[in-house]
């Protein structure tokens, strides 16, 4: 029986050597695993910095457009303001223009409108050029 213990002893005695090794190759290969994962987490993490950093300039860039909108609705108020006035002023050369016309209708030999004046003016020009043929 001491045969066997000892031989019991002597076996485990060159195993733990070997038991050893491999406990420490799979810390090892558990750290090699481990800094794989962290160098992949670093490069993840400048993605994500150049990501942010692309985000930050479209947020100014979205700040100097939205000013602009700014800008452009004020002149569009103002427009619409001009546009509005421009729409009674129409309105009030058209009642004048029927005012003309009806004065004209009254006493026509005054011709305010201006429509005989062009169509006499034309006529005149006409006999101009009839004179300057016959020099």
């Amino acid at each position: 029986m001491r045969t066997n213990r000892i031989a019991a002893l002597a076996a485990l005695t060159v195993s733990m050597p070997l038991l050893q090794g491999c406990i420490v190759r799979d810390i090892r290969d558990q750290m090699t695993l481990i800094n794989e994962r962290m160098y992949s987490i670093d490069r993840q993490l400048d993605q994500l910095a150049d990501t942010n950093t692309a985000i930050e300039n479209a947020v100014v860039q979205t700040a100097s457009v939205d000013s602009r909108i700014g800008d452009v609705e004020e002149r569009l108020a103002i427009l619409e303001s001009i546009d509005t006035s421009l729409k009674n002023l129409d309105v009030h050369l058209a009642s004048l223009r029927d005012t003309i016309s009806n004065i004209d209708a009254t006493i026509p030999f005054l011709s305010l409108s201006g429509g005989d004046d062009e169509e006499g003016e034309d006529a005149e020009e006409g006999n101009a050029a009839d004179d300057d043929d016959g020099i």
